[in-house]
């Protein structure tokens, strides 16, 4: 598995990292994106800010957050080195994130093993 890991503090960097190297790669990073099959059709963005993650996931042509929560409404959260608006129950622990890089190859899993809402 190929990850394309996007990173802008201090400044913007883009590199392929094999699966080996995702996980030192997601611990140190604070404003990252890590993408599983960039122009696939199943392609999952895994978004790190500070102490938390956004996951979206493009499948059967439609994107998806992953939720952690039913929180109500929206909050702004830094993604990309952009302010960006998403469900509440889509801030998610930074764990979650690296949890769901490791079962990238396996989106039918990923489905079931989490709720999802579509964007």
């Amino acid at each position: 598995m190929l990850v394309r890991f996007e990173s802008w503090r201090p400044r913007h960097e883009e590199r392929t990292l094999d699966a080996t190297a995702v996980e030192a790669a997601y611990r140190a990073a604070r404003d990252a994106t890590f993408t599983v099959n960039d122009l696939g059709d199943d392609v999952l963005i895994v978004a790190v800010g500070a102490g938390y993650c956004v996951v979206s996931l493009l499948t059967g042509s439609t994107w998806y957050h992953l939720l952690a929560s039913d929180a109500a409404g929206e909050v702004e959260v830094e993604l990309a080195g952009q302010p960006a608006v998403v469900p509440a129950g889509a801030v998610l622990p930074q764990e979650v994130g690296l949890e769901v890089l490791k079962r990238a190859g396996d989106v039918r899993s990923l489905l079931a093993a989490y709720t999802w809402s579509e964007q």
